[in-house]
């Protein structure tokens, strides 16, 4: 990865500039076909070292009629960021942790994201409270840090950006269902990507599992 992004003269991959060729993609005098190589070749690479790539979104008005209804602005961002943040958790119990082997642990290591990180890391402490499989599987806090520093969050921007895209396209759109795009096509061809959505009526449901839950902890507590 770094010597692919030192050969185009790229600091950091992050897709939103690159797809709209803003930031440091700006300047860049490149053909739609050097475009294509790049990203292909950070596709390839992706798609040989991954184990797993989830990704999970929800509209934020349909999360705050359903979870939140008072919240706005930040604490609103801030509750659907560690909802979403769990749900990508638990995809990693279903699909990872039964084939670690058992001395195994795993680190979360986000992107540095002002306003949903304490509620982020105690949101995983409540959780490994209450469920000790998740505390004997996830490795202490989650760690916030910058793209720049911590590459595999570049190629964790790909997947996102690229699930987006096609959640959107396959879902969320009032006109008939576009293709799927030629890089998600791509990255979807090693069969190792899990990316949903949740609709009012799923979110609902969420909810009211949630809420039997709480009420169990509570009369375990």
């Amino acid at each position: 990865w770094k010597k692919e992004l030192r050969k185009r003269r790229v600091g950091a991959l992050h897709m939103t500039d690159f797809e709209t060729r803003h930031g440091e993609f700006k300047e860049k005098a490149w053909s739609n076909e050097d475009r294509t190589a790049f990203i292909a070749q950070l596709a390839h690479i992706i798609k040989n070292t991954i184990i797993i790539g989830v990704g999970h979104a929800v509209l934020v008005d349909d999360f705050k009629s359903v979870f939140c209804p008072n919240a706005d602005g930040p604490e609103l961002i801030r509750r659907a960021y560690v909802f979403l943040f769990q749900s990508c958790l638990d995809d990693f119990i279903k699909y990872v942790v039964p084939y670690l082997p058992p001395w195994d642990r795993i680190s979360c290591v986000c992107e540095e994201r002002q306003g949903v990180e304490g509620a982020t890391v105690e949101k995983i402490q409540e959780i490994k409270r209450h469920r000790p499989n998740w505390a004997n599987v996830f490795e202490g806090t989650p760690w916030f840090v910058p793209k720049t520093r911590f590459r595999p969050l570049q190629a964790a921007d790909i997947l996102a950006y690229e699930g987006y895209k096609h959640v959107t396209n396959q879902f969320l759109t009032d006109q008939a269902l576009r293709p799927a795009r030629k890089l998600f096509t791509s990255l979807d061809r090693s069969k190792r990507l899990f990316m949903g959505y949740y609709n009012r009526t799923q979110l609902e449901s969420v909810r009211d599992r949630v809420s039997r839950a709480n009420q169990l902890w509570r009369v375990e507590g």
